[in-house]
């Protein structure tokens, strides 16, 4: 909290006469350019869907699936264009939010509310030259609200009935929070705090025989400011803290309820940035540090006194530090050069404890760490009218800690408690092609490139995993059509991507005395499809938008036997084939507006646990789930709002064995406080 007092003392000492004319230097996190397909969600269609989480919004973007496994709290997961978890890239505020101690490296937007959000940007594809590594499927690039003008307070208070199917209807869903916005001319300011308590239906699926209700409780606390140096120089700062605590079950499957199963998560991310403008805007240099702490506690106490089950905790810390100079420097008045030089090191280590009869500690690693450094140069040349070229290339090199390994007396392995330094170079590029033709209001656009992923902390040094592990490297093609008709009324987008991943790391099951399987090396990963985008406009109080996507994605390895060779194919799991979306908006004036979005998601397979048995691979029937928001200004001082979720009462699991609300209806109400004019 102290960090918080500090914030609101410096927006206190920005708060002096404001000039509305001011020029200010704008945070290059927020206008890195990207190659490939991009999607924006603005801040206005945030406030009109009414999606309280993120992960509620990407679900409704094209080449986008998301997973949640479990109720509100629990961890979910994005998929990008038939690639991993891990392969996509979250960052908020230019902030990593992947943790360097999860399985894959991959970001868990469980506790990442819309709140705050005034843009996001997906990046589909390889997006490596700017981003660097783990940027293999595509970015997510995250961006709350910035402060401006009069001091202006907002207080929000939402309840809702959470999972109106079951036999106990109740109030089981709170929301309230306050965000105060303003600047000045010596800088600006924004923060917000907020807080959700929510429930009414099992972590495990229902169906299952779980009728046990469990919560999840979430604090989050955002901050962002900018202090204006001179004419040339701004300095910004971000914050945000989340604390959440959620009720658990044992895992999927039939009666897996937990009355005292819990995990806690306490997530910080900041970030400092010096940025400059110079030789009237020729040169904008930005010089800045970011930082992440992930702290994460599974708690599962004894139900009671004869549960053979007993008592177990498992703890798990994370942090990465990235420092990095990024250039955007005009050569020519048709050319822009990129250039940047990043360093980033992550850190985590994990323990586990447990009174049980078996003690398995596969969950412990100590203290370990990965460096990165990377350098990386991009040209943006428009050498005639409508045509664009982007060419680009980076250099990593990746490094961490590997010991030297024995067989004793016994014919065990003995790993030595020496280590050595292993460093892994790894170059990608990214080169991409579009023409407008304006005669006919049509773009074309054509791309490649490249990107990596080191393995994870827990891939090195878990006692699943090895400390040889190659980085996974993937080579994608994409390209696309854009077509506006009647007078911009009405956009047609078409993309197809092709996606290669080879040397991927995967968990290869056999067994190794108590522990079975291992993270391996195991062949390839290919994506390959098709995006369709059409908004129709026919005039200002209406909005149309669709999007399709098609994915097909195979996974195998070559497989060496007895002189043979043969390729043995992987089930890829949660990644359907066919998804689409649909959102339809009228917005007939500024004290009303009601809106549609109804979300397809195909068939896809999934693991299923069969305690004790082997998981096994199933089928995830298709769904379909809609939502209604409304919202009404009944003066300039108030919103009222309400939603329905999941309006055809969808009985679908995103991850197999695990619940989802059945229809559920929120509303509440906004205050809006500005500050008058003098």
């Amino acid at each position: 909290m102290r960090v918080f007092l500090i914030f609101f003392l410096l927006c206190h000492l920005l708060a002096a006469e404001e000039n509305p004319y001011r020029t200010v230097v704008s945070e290059q996190a927020e206008e890195t350019p990207a190659t490939g397909a991009t999607t924006v969600i603005t801040e206005k269609e945030i406030e009109k869907k009414q999606k309280g989480q993120v992960a509620d919004l990407l679900r409704e973007t094209p080449g986008i699936h998301v997973a949640t496994a479990g109720g509100a709290g629990a961890l979910t997961s994005l998929f990008i264009r038939g690639g991993k978890a891990g392969h996509a890239l979250v960052l908020l505020d230019g902030v990593r939010l992947n943790d360097p101690l999860s399985v894959e490296n991959a970001a868990d937007l469980s506790d990442i509310t819309a709140d705050a959000v005034s843009r996001i940007e997906i990046l589909r594809g390889p997006q490596a030259v700017i981003y660097g590594p783990d940027a293999m499927s595509g970015v997510v690039r995250i961006v709350t609200k910035r402060g401006g003008g009069r001091p202006a307070l907002s207080l929000t208070g939402e309840s809702g009935l959470v999972d109106l199917s079951t036999d106990h209807i109740a109030v089981n869903h709170l929301r309230t929070g306050a965000s105060l916005r303003g600047g000045t001319e010596n800088g600006d300011y924004a923060a917000a705090i907020y807080y959700r308590d929510t429930g009414g239906y099992s972590a495990a699926a229902g169906h299952d025989g779980n009728i046990e209700e469990d919560r999840s409780r979430l604090l989050t606390l955002n901050g962002r400011a900018h202090l204006f140096l001179s004419d040339h120089l701004t300095l910004g700062a971000s914050i945000r803290a989340a604390s959440a605590d959620t009720d658990l079950d044992n895992g999927p499957g039939r009666y897996r309820d937990d009355i005292n199963h819990t995990f806690e998560s306490d997530r910080l991310f900041g970030r400092v940035s010096l940025d400059g403008s110079f030789f009237d805007g020729q040169w904008l240099p930005s010089w800045s540090v970011a930082v992440s702490h992930h702290a994460c506690d599974d708690r599962n106490a004894p139900d009671g006194t004869g549960d053979e089950w007993g008592f177990s905790h498992a703890g798990f810390r994370g942090e990465t530090v990235e420092a990095s100079w990024r250039n955007d420097i005009t050569a020519l008045p048709l050319q822009r050069l990129r250039a940047g030089l990043v360093f980033n090191a992550g850190f985590g280590g994990s323990d586990h404890r447990t009174d049980r009869e078996h003690d398995i500690t596969a969950l412990d690693i100590g203290r370990k760490d990965t460096y990165g450094l990377g350098l990386y140069l991009q040209d943006i040349v428009s050498p005639v009218e409508g045509l664009d070229l982007t060419a680009g290339g980076r250099f990593d090199l990746f490094i961490h800690r590997t010991h030297d390994t024995a067989i004793d007396s016994a014919g065990s392995t003995v790993v030595a408690d020496t280590d050595r330094l292993r460093m892994l170079p790894r170059g990608t590029f990214g080169v991409e092609a579009a023409y407008r033709v304006a005669a006919t209001d049509t773009r074309l656009r054509a791309g490649a490139g490249s990107a990596f992923k080191p393995p994870s902390l827990f891939q090195l040094y878990s006692r699943y995993g090895s400390e040889f592990l190659r980085p996974e490297e993937t080579l994608a093609f994409d390209g696309g059509i854009e077509q506006r008709f009647w007078d911009r009324r009405v956009s047609l987008e078409v993309n197809g991507f092709y996606q290669e991943t080879r040397d991927l790391i995967e968990f290869s099951y056999g067994c190794d005395g108590m522990l079975c399987g291992r993270y391996r090396n195991l062949g390839w990963l290919v994506a390959r499809g098709v995006e369709a985008i059409v908004v129709i406009r026919p005039d200002e109080q209406f909005t149309i938008s669709a999007n399709y996507t098609f994915t097909d994605t195979d996974s195998w390895e070559i497989v060496s036997y007895d002189g043979g060779r043969w390729r043995d194919t992987r089930p890829v799991l949660r990644r359907p084939v066919h998804l689409a979306n649909l959102w339809a908006d009228w917005t007939p004036d500024n004290a009303f507006n009601a809106n549609f979005s109804l979300t397809v998601i195909g068939p896809r397979n999934d693991i299923e646990y069969r305690y004790p048995y082997q998981p096994a691979v199933v089928r995830l029937p298709p769904a379909v789930i809609g939502s209604l928001a409304l919202t009404v200004r009944p003066g300039p001082l108030v919103d009222l709002f309400a939603r329905l979720e999941n309006l055809f009462d969808e009985r679908y699991e995103l991850v197999r064995g695990y619940g989802t609300p059945g229809l559920s209806l929120y509303g509440g109400m906004r205050f809006h406080f500005e500050e008058a004019r003098p």
